[in-house]
């Protein structure tokens, strides 16, 4: 199976991830020419590719690999923004390339199975884009988190969203020291992205799915509750807490739609019907380790952590149920309720390692905030790591819940069927613990030391790099030797040899950052 994919950018949760979870159930994936998804901040060499361009250069390249690819999968702030930053920023008035090219994904939706995403724009700008730093984000992240009056019924219409941007609850102009000028920026973006918001969903499509992700939110209401109301009240069920695992969850659902259709044709059901397709589905129980389920997941998403977990169950190819029977079991590691000791915390995590120990086929998402102790642990008592199906920490707790769905959905379905591409699924393994705990965790004061010391800044050290002479090159392989060579909590060699005594040789060769900031490094193997 072939999945043609535009993908929200370039970065590694978005392109080297991708490409291990589809190797993992199978599946080859089809993407467009590098300069047309990847994403550079301010100083850096930027694509010589207009708005206009990009999308005509997108659309064509999807019709000329109709034919041979079996699905779609197709970032709408990439197509029709240029990203995900870029989408955050864009406020033009003029969107009639945009809703040419909604219209024609909207066609082509008619005659095989396309997924697409898009996004409510989140509270803030991207920092070191645009001319925006770090005090740009955080004053709009504050404009953006003031309550607006709430719309209801009739009252809640598209145009009355609108209106209400600039004002409080009670109907007051909303304050910020930031110029008129950024505000009415920041607004008309707003306006731009909800519209095409709108226009997506007004569209007459037959998507398989259709995710819109609430970017970078906040457990209050704020801009965005109105909007998601809106999106809510046209497409019930849609939006999802979050946004960088979209990709990820629409190529893993098209891998086990397209596997238990296969199968319910090979088991003699009529043409893989969708009632036999169904039946086919992985059942999943959920089983939460901590006692905070039931409150905000974290600083930037809208709702509980239940919310989050169910939003993305139904949103994917599974059948929950609601004893521990499930052929998958998913284990959530909850934060840390109020007072609790570190004691109290370990205990959690224990409960949670003692079940690995007797259970097949599980999902870990650590959404605990307390990052890589889960794992620190795991290391200690000698869990095999690549025995699990899948596991994250990164990010947000809803980006950890997507991305750990999305991978051991793909690695369940490339098991079963006698797909799964073993070095893939090992690669896309070991990035998960290297990245979500020896990288973010561990390795990252060492190394933001270091950058901070010799090269830049840590958010985007491009034109500081270059002024001092160095080059990408150099910086990364200063960074590998801190990584691979130093001492920290759940070190990247300590992982390394646990995926060595499973079997799998793996060893981090290279190191690359693809925005020049830290946020973001990709790990090439050896």
């Amino acid at each position: 199976m072939k999945i043609a994919y535009i993908p929200l950018d370039d970065r590694p949760v978005n392109i080297d991830r991708a490409l291990w979870l589809a190797g993992s159930a199978g599946v080859e994936i089809l993407l467009p020419e590098e300069e047309l998804y990847i994403i550079r901040l301010d100083d850096m060499p930027q694509p010589n590719v207009t708005k206009q361009e990009r999308i005509a250069r997108l659309m064509a390249w999807l019709r000329d690999v109709w034919d041979e690819c079996d699905a779609a999968v197709v970032s709408l702030d990439l197509l029709l923004s240029g990203g995900l930053a870029a989408a955050r920023y864009l406020y033009d008035e003029d969107i009639v390339a945009e809703c040419a090219a909604l219209d024609e994904l909207a066609a082509l939706s008619k005659s095989k199975p396309m997924y697409v995403f898009d996004t409510v724009m989140r509270l803030a700008s991207t920092g070191a884009f645009a001319g925006y730093g770090i005090y740009e984000y955080e004053q709009l992240r504050i404009y953006g988190s003031v309550a607006r009056k709430q719309l209801d019924g009739a009252a809640l219409t598209r145009d009355a969203v609108l209106d209400g941007y600039r004002y409080d609850e009670q109907g007051n102009e909303i304050v910020s020291p930031l110029s008129g000028e950024i505000i009415t920026k920041y607004l008309k973006a707003r306006e731009r992205q909800f519209r095409l918001n709108d226009y997506l969903l007004q569209s007459d499509h037959a998507y398989q799915y259709l995710y819109i992700g609430v970017d970078d939110s906040m457990p209050q209401t704020t801009i965005q509750t109105n909007e998601i109301r809106y999106i809510n009240s046209i497409a019930e069920g849609a939006i999802l807490p979050a946004t960088d695992e979209f990709g990820l969850m629409a190529i893993a659902t098209f891998a086990a739609l397209g596997s238990n259709a296969k199968k319910a044709e090979h088991d003699g059901a009529s043409g893989g019907s969708p009632v036999a397709i169904a039946n086919n589905l992985p059942t999943i129980s959920v089983t939460y380790f901590g006692t905070t389920q039931d409150e905000y997941g974290d600083e930037y998403t809208y709702d509980s952590l239940r919310h989050s977990v169910d939003a993305h169950l139904e949103a994917m190819p599974f059948t929950m149920v609601d004893d521990d029977s499930g052929a998958v079991k998913l284990f959530v590691l909850t934060r840390p309720q109020s007072g609790q000791t570190d004691e109290e915390f370990d205990a959690d995590c224990h409960a949670l390692i003692d079940r690995l120990f007797d259970s097949d086929n599980v999902i870990v998402a650590d959404c605990s905030y307390k990052k890589a102790r889960l794992a620190e642990l795991m290391l200690e008592r000698g869990v095999p790591l690549c025995s699990l199906l899948a596991y994250s920490s990164w990010n947000t707790v809803s980006n950890a819940l997507g991305i750990a769905l999305s991978n051991g959905l793909a690695g369940y379905v490339g098991l079963r069927d006698g797909v799964r591409c073993e070095r893939s699924f090992a690669e896309g393994m070991a990035f998960s613990f290297l990245k979500d705990c020896a990288y973010k965790v561990g390795a990252y004061p060492l190394i933001c030391d270091y950058v901070q010391h010799n090269v830049g800044d840590y958010l985007n050290f491009y034109r500081e790099m270059t002024d001092r002479g160095m080059t990408h090159d150099d910086v990364a392989e200063r960074v590998l030797d801190i990584f691979l060579g130093e001492n920290y909590r759940c070190s990247a060699r300590d992982i390394l040899a646990n995926f060595r005594a499973s079997g799998h040789d793996i060893g981090v060769k290279r190191v690359a950052f693809p925005m020049y900031r830290l946020f973001e490094m990709r790990m090439i193997f050896e």
